[in-house]
């Protein structure tokens, strides 16, 4: 997939996730994602996806698609600056675009490894990963 697919999918999946109510946590990985991989890139482009969450917000329902084929493509640019970094910033970018199923439920596939932990320790949840890697 190239490129600009991958970040026009991603981006897509962040115009459906603006109006979900996992957008924190969305909003959290973008922040995240260009903190790691364009410093220099982060400030405009989270700037650049608040602006456009403040308007795909309140936007009637009607017309909430029209919206998201006018700010998809935009918020694509800043994703695929980040995504011609390197693979894993491409794979991370991949990523985002499943970052909110339809529902608004946010998949966050944690990993934890080597917890320690006294009394019980209960995580449950699709895609969670407990493991033991022993000493």
């Amino acid at each position: 997939m190239a490129v600009q697919e991958i970040a026009l999918a991603a981006a897509n999946g962040l115009v459906a996730a603006m109006v979900a109510d996992g957008w924190e946590q969305v909003q959290a990985r973008c922040a995240a994602l260009f903190k790691r991989h364009a410093p220099d890139h982060e400030d405009a482009a989270l700037a650049h996806l608040e602006s456009c969450r403040d308007v795909v917000a309140v936007t009637e329902e009607s017309e909430k698609e029209r919206a998201a084929s006018v700010f998809a493509p935009l918020i694509a640019g800043d994703l695929a600056k980040v995504a011609e970094v390197s693979s894993e910033a491409a794979k991370e970018v991949k990523s985002l675009g499943g970052a909110v199923s339809g529902d608004g439920v946010v998949n966050s596939r944690n990993t934890f490894k080597d917890i320690q932990s006294s009394g019980d320790f209960i995580w449950s949840g699709r895609d969670t990963h407990v493991t033991k890697e022993g000493k």
